[in-house]
C-alpha cells in the first residue's frame, strides 16, 4: 500500500486523529487505514498473485534459495500478469451482481469493462503492481525473492 501512496503523491495519512509520514508508518498502520473490502481484496490478491506468477514459471521463495533473484519482469510478463489479474477482478465482481457505473452507486466501477477497454493509465496502475513486486521482496522485513522455476 505504501507504494501505492507514494506513486499517487501521498505522503502523509490519519493515525488516530493525526497526520504521519507515511514512510514513519507501520505495515499495520498503513494497512488499517484501508476499508475493510479493500483489505479483504489486499489478502485475496496476494494469493492470486502467486497463481499468476506459476503460470509464467516464477515462484516466490525464502530468500535463503540458492537460486538468482529475479529483479524485474519483461513488458510482456507484466501485460500477462495485469491483464490475468484484471479479468479475474472483473469476474469476481460481475458474479457478485456488480455493473459498470461511477460515482457512489453501490456495487458499480468505471473499471468493470473489458481489459482491452480500460484507459491506458488503468492499465498502467495495474500492471506498477508488478514493477514493484520485486523490490517489495526484497525489504528487510519481508525476506522473500521471486525466482524462474526450473
Amino acid at each position: 500500500h505504501k507504494y501505492y501512496l507514494k506513486e499517487k503523491g501521498v505522503t502523509q495519512i490519519e493515525v488516530d486523529g493525526e497526520l504521519k509520514n507515511i514512510d514513519e508508518c507501520t505495515r499495520k498502520e498503513l494497512f488499517d487505514e484501508l476499508p475493510d473490502y479493500i483489505q479483504f481484496s489486499n489478502h485475496k490478491q496476494a494469493k492470486f498473485i502467486l497463481k499468476i506468477l506459476k503460470e509464467r514459471k516464477y515462484e516466490l521463495v525464502d530468500i535463503t534459495d540458492k537460486r538468482e533473484a529475479v529483479s524485474s519482469f519483461s513488458p510482456k510478463d507484466l501485460d500477462y500478469f495485469a491483464e490475468r489479474e484484471h479479468k479475474n477482478w472483473y469476474k469476481l465482481r460481475v458474479n457478485l451482481g456488480w455493473t459498470h457505473g461511477s460515482g457512489k452507486k453501490e456495487k458499480t466501477s468505471p473499471n468493470l469493462v473489458p481489459w482491452e477497454e480500460l484507459s491506458d493509465d488503468v492499465k498502467r496502475d495495474n500492471k506498477r503492481t508488478y514493477e514493484n513486486l520485486p523490490k517489495m521482496c526484497r525489504e528487510p522485513h519481508i525476506q522473500l525473492k521471486i525466482v524462474k522455476s526450473q
